[in-house]
């Protein structure tokens, strides 16, 4: 849907009443954006889901929070669009919810703080293997638990000639 309307918010309002109207007991966390690849200007819309990472060149990390609820969770909500202008050699740290709430033997999540810490430590290391280090920290953190949501990962790294 997205060629047919460029306005973010306008279009999240559209699925929210869709998802409402056509379901009224399931409702999902969307995080929906649209990069200039000329400006590097990033527009999003954070739907209930949880802060995505903006890794930057310098070795910060900055959390791209959400911009309104859950689409279909009391349908009418307002949604936001957010701007950041990146820059050459930043990153965007894509990432679902089964992620930071994996949970050890204890029913301790790994959260957002250990994900967040653990980007910068791999971002100073360099991109290579980030997604499996990652995914590896998270599983040694679990041990012997199942997880219970599946997680996926993303990584975008930003590299204009």
């Amino acid at each position: 849907r997205l060629p047919l309307e460029l306005d973010l918010t306008k279009l999240i309002r559209q699925l929210d009443n869709e998802i409402a109207v056509n379901n009224a007991h399931a409702y999902l966390t969307l995080f929906l954006a649209v990069l200039d690849p000329q400006s590097l200007q990033l527009r999003y819309v954070n739907a209930g889901h949880n802060a995505q990472f903006l890794l930057h060149a310098d070795g910060s990390v900055e959390q791209l929070p959400s911009t309104g609820r859950p689409v279909g969770l009391l349908a009418g909500g307002d949604f936001q669009e957010k701007t950041v202008l990146l820059k050459n050699e930043d990153s965007l740290f894509f990432y679902t919810d089964g992620l930071v709430e994996a949970a050890n033997s204890a029913g301790e999540e790994f959260g957002m703080e250990r994900l967040q810490a653990l980007l910068v430590k791999e971002r100073t290391s360099g991109f290579d293997g980030m997604l499996a280090d990652v995914e590896k920290a998270v599983r040694e953190y679990r041990g012997a638990m199942e997880a219970e949501d599946d997680a996926t990962l993303m990584l975008l790294k930003i590299v204009k000639p």
